[in-house]
């Protein structure tokens, strides 16, 4: 499977002081503005593209082959 680019974002989530990360949040391509801005990745993917399976498949689902 090819390797997929994911556009990684600095939001809110990710500056908390006890140093865990809560949550993740995912915008497509075609994502609004608003969104973009606070998400922690973008796709390259739209969703008639199926961009969250994308992402789930390359980020979370994947093995070292």
């Amino acid at each position: 499977m090819p390797h997929r680019n994911f556009h990684h974002h600095q939001s809110p989530v990710d500056q908390h002081d006890d140093g865990y990360k809560i949550g993740l949040s995912v915008t497509m391509k075609n994502g609004s503005d608003a969104i973009k801005a606070v998400a922690m990745y973008q796709t390259d993917y739209d969703n008639n593209e199926d961009g969250v399976a994308h992402f789930i498949e390359d980020r979370i689902l994947k093995t070292d082959d």
